[in-house]
């Protein structure tokens, strides 16, 4: 039976209610699905035709295809343009890795064990371009700039060979020789993330098969230390790092599978994990993803399950999680992020739905963080949601400074700097901004831009 490029799937039943119970709050509406390539497995979001409407790029694990959703100004996003882009796809990331002012597509090739570069070309088309070498079962890719040269680095997972990479971004564009390092048995996600509150990027890796989670800590040029391991349940799959119980340290938030848990290892003065807490989820953690999905100014985490189910987990003042709440995006997944998908300013679910080969959307119910505006309609964050940095790009080609405001969800200003450009680019650093959405604030010399930052 053919498709239709909309379908319609089921709404959550904790929407309904339970007799005699009264519904929770909903932060999500009616999920959408998009049809997508086979078996999406990893998915991202940004404008790549500078249309001011964002767009969808999704790959499938497995397959050498890479597909691409443009965003409708009706609403919506278009029927898919597909890619060839190898023998099987491991991960992608979204940024303008060749400093030319359009978003670009680096997407992890398994089969060649590489890294693919397509560029964009700022209409809404990837081009052709130069593959790095990788190590095997590259399955996870991350951006962050690990020696402070203002540019973003790659961090691969490396699955087969229990190791993770550091490719540093080179002045020209493109990427060095690969740097590798030892971690826990078969890596499934690799994150980086500054734990112990240098000002320097360190990393963290969940690995499935020893069950525990790798910490290196970075040196601020580009190198990270010895691993150090802290043990996790059974099947770790993925893994953030937020200050939870507003103590001023990161604590690490790890999804596993097969033990079935969401758990916090609290952050401490020395830099280190202590104590661990487990929250005991209905299914088997796939991804896991933090913002304010309520606005109440504090991180929430969002847990994608394997069977397409999502699990909203709220914080507060005390860095509890409460109470679960479940939204069903499809019925298979790998990955599931938070981005305004919709382009309203609010964060919405967007769920790699690989059973149905669809990108499932639930848009975010919550206040819009930001209203987008038309003065530089080519600016381009990366990435967003952030840990540490975001790199901007579009901005005017001048070497004036750019006075930038972050306001939090409750509209006050949590950091003002200046900004200064080098070819219409700069560095915004949101590190030691507790998670959730902000709302950025830009005045050049073209006139003002608003722009919503995610800080993971």
């Amino acid at each position: 039976m053919k498709k239709s490029c909309l379908l319609s799937v089921g709404t959550s039943l904790l929407a309904l209610g339970l007799a005699g119970q009264p519904a929770r709050a909903q932060f999500f509406g009616t999920a959408v699905a998009y049809p997508a390539g086979p078996t999406p497995t990893t998915v991202a979001v940004g404008d790549l035709n500078n249309d001011g409407h964002p767009d969808i790029v999704s790959a499938g694990q497995g397959f050498g295809n890479m597909t691409l959703l443009l965003g409708q100004a009706a609403g919506g996003f278009a029927a898919p343009v597909a890619y060839l882009t190898g023998t099987g796809t491991g991960d992608i990331l979204l940024g303008d890795f060749n400093y030319d002012g359009k978003l670009d597509v680096l997407m992890a090739d398994l089969g060649n064990n590489a890294l693919v570069l397509l560029p964009g070309n700022g209409t809404g088309s990837l081009g052709v371009g130069p593959s790095y070498s990788a190590e095997q079962g590259v399955v996870s890719l991350s951006a962050g700039d690990v020696n402070g040269d203002g540019k973003l680095d790659i961090l691969t997972a490396n699955k087969f060979n229990n190791t993770v990479s550091v490719l540093l971004a080179l002045p020209a564009g493109g990427f060095s020789i690969r740097t590798d390092y030892a971690v826990g048995q078969s890596p499934t996600r690799a994150r980086l993330a500054d734990l112990n509150g240098d000002g320097r990027l360190d990393i963290l890796a969940t690995n499935l098969a020893s069950q525990t989670l790798s910490v290196l800590l970075g040196n601020g040029t580009g190198g990270f230390g010895t691993k150090q391991d802290y043990m996790t349940g059974a099947q770790p799959t993925d893994v953030q790092l937020v200050d939870l119980n507003g103590d001023g340290y990161r604590d690490a938030v790890v999804g596993t599978a097969i033990g079935r848990t969401l758990e916090v290892l609290d952050g401490n003065s020395m830099g280190t994990l202590g104590t661990k807490s487990d929250n005991y989820l209905p299914g088997m953690t796939a991804s896991v993803a933090l913002g304010d999905v309520n606005n109440d100014g504090y991180p929430d985490v969002v847990v994608t399950q394997t069977d397409g189910n999502v699990i909203v987990l709220l914080g507060d003042a005390t860095g509890d999680l409460g109470s679960q709440t479940s939204y069903q995006c499809g019925s298979r997944s790998d990955k599931g992020i938070l981005a305004d998908a919709t382009g309203d300013g609010v964060l919405d679910l967007v769920v790699c739905d690989n059973r149905n080969n669809a990108i499932v959307i639930r848009p975010g119910l919550g206040r819009p963080n930001a209203v987008r505006s038309s003065a530089l309609p080519a600016l381009q964050l990366y990435p967003n949601p952030a840990h540490e940095t975001v790199l901007l790009s579009g901005l005017p080609a001048t070497t004036q400074p750019v006075a930038a405001v972050l306001r939090n969800s409750l509209g006050q200003v949590v950091r003002r700097m200046a900004l200064t450009p080098t070819a219409g680019q700069a560095s915004l650093s949101v590190a030691g901004l507790a998670a959730g959405a902000y709302t950025l604030h830009l005045h050049t010399t073209a006139g003002p831009a608003v722009r919503q930052v995610v800080v993971e």
